[in-house]
């Protein structure tokens, strides 16, 4: 007996993934509301707790960050002759995201305006949303 395969739509629906709450977790329905914000999405119960977060992002000056999910660095060349962020606008981002406890990483090379994308490195979105789950009982 041959055994049975899936085709190739069937595939295609088992990669679709439930859309899930970035801060706890649940997998949120269809008709259920939720909000994209910069970290990914948030159920309705959990979307007061990472706009605090992302406050406190702006609040500490990392204001584009908060909103856009991303900052554009000035790009300098390398002594290989590829580009890289410009060490002393990096590690003045870098250095508002330490105060904060996190961390910074250059993602992506802009050839147009010579920028590079900075942005939170994936253990520095973990301890934010960690952080959203420590303000349960505090919204600020």
């Amino acid at each position: 007996m041959t055994a049975t395969t899936r085709t190739n739509k069937a595939r295609q629906k088992a990669r679709q993934g439930a859309k899930t709450c970035i801060r706890c977790g649940r997998v949120l329905k269809a008709e259920t509301e939720h909000a994209a914000t910069v970290l990914g999405i948030v159920g309705p119960e959990c979307e007061q707790y990472v706009v605090n977060v992302l406050a406190q992002l702006a609040r500490n000056g990392l204001r584009e960050l908060a909103e856009h999910g991303e900052m554009w660095v000035p790009a300098v060349r390398s002594v290989t002759g590829g580009w890289t962020a410009c060490p002393a606008a990096f590690e003045a981002a870098n250095a508002l995201a330490q105060r904060m406890g996190l961390e910074l990483a250059p993602s992506l090379f802009d050839p147009e305006t010579q920028q590079v994308r900075v942005v939170l490195t994936r253990a520095s979105v973990r301890e934010l949303l960690r952080r959203a789950q420590e303000t349960k009982g505090v919204l600020a």
